[in-house]
């Protein structure tokens, strides 16, 4: 465990030691899916791609409000309104 807030949970009896090596492995599979989901600014040469970046980018949106909308429906939690 890395994490300093986890650390001192575990040491003021809050959680135990299993629980912290718990917690810290979920932090660092949650920051790992971060990264892949990252979109480069910067093409393959290094160079500044600022259309490509934000294109890509938008695409990303939609996707996440995709799945967020589906997300919603499959618990009913959701209208669908369709004009």
């Amino acid at each position: 465990m890395r994490d300093r807030k986890i650390q001192r949970m575990v040491k003021r009896g809050e959680i135990t030691q299993a629980e912290g090596a718990e917690m810290a492995a979920l932090k660092a599979a949650k920051s790992a899916s971060m990264r892949e989901e990252s979109i480069p600014y910067r093409n393959s040469e290094q160079y500044a791609d600022p259309t490509a970046f934000y294109a890509v980018q938008n695409i990303v949106r939609e996707e996440k409000k995709a799945r967020r909308i589906n997300r919603a429906n499959e618990y009913g939690t959701q209208a669908i309104h369709r004009a």
